[in-house]
């Protein structure tokens, strides 16, 4: 009977290479994997917003002033229909912030594609009342900023009387008609 236990003694470097612990392996593969894969998509996520980037910039070339300009030249629009809507209503000729303002509204509106723009364009050209010079010059020189309009301010009491006398028929009327037509072909 031996009870002989033999002593406790380091592994030998062999026997330490051939023992395995698959439970740690298999999680340090899955790890090595996961990372792999995680990266590969890294790259295909900047690659895909590259090319996302790449194909905005050339539909942007194609696409044309006019359509880039449509939402604030509605504005411009919607904004000129009120002004003209405010001149039916009261006589705004004294007011002279409300002259720049409606001055500057028409130069937004003009920065745009003009092209929708031809009709109602004419219609404030071939407007003089009693000045020298139409509505439409006077208000792309910018009434108040460095002179004082006094026959453009003539010309808004002008249209505001014609209003008031006949509002069915009333230069005005014509006038917000008309925008409101280009609005509603703009949307």
């Amino acid at each position: 009977m031996s009870n002989h236990i033999p002593p406790i003694r380091p592994p030998k470097r062999e026997e330490q290479e051939r023992v395995s612990m698959p439970a740690i392996e298999a999680k340090k593969e899955i790890k090595e994997k996961f990372a792999k894969e995680k990266e590969r998509q890294k790259g295909g996520f900047f690659l895909l917003t590259f090319f996302v980037s790449v194909l905005q910039k050339v539909l942007d070339l194609f696409v044309t002033d006019s359509q880039q300009n449509r939402p604030s030249q509605n504005k411009a629009l919607k904004q000129l229909r009120a002004h003209f809507k405010t001149m039916s209503e009261s006589d705004k000729s004294q007011d002279i912030p409300f002259i720049q303002e409606l001055s500057h509204c028409w130069e937004r509106l003009l920065s745009g594609d003009p092209t929708p723009l031809t009709e109602l364009k004419k219609c404030l050209r071939s407007y003089r009342g009693e000045a020298p010079k139409s509505f439409a010059y006077y208000l792309e020189e910018h009434a108040g900023d460095q002179w004082f309009p006094l026959p453009f301010m003539e010309m808004i009491q002008a249209l505001h009387r014609e209003f008031e006398a006949a509002p069915q028929s009333a230069t005005l009327t014509q006038w917000i008609a008309l925008i409101d037509e280009l609005i509603l072909f703009r949307s």
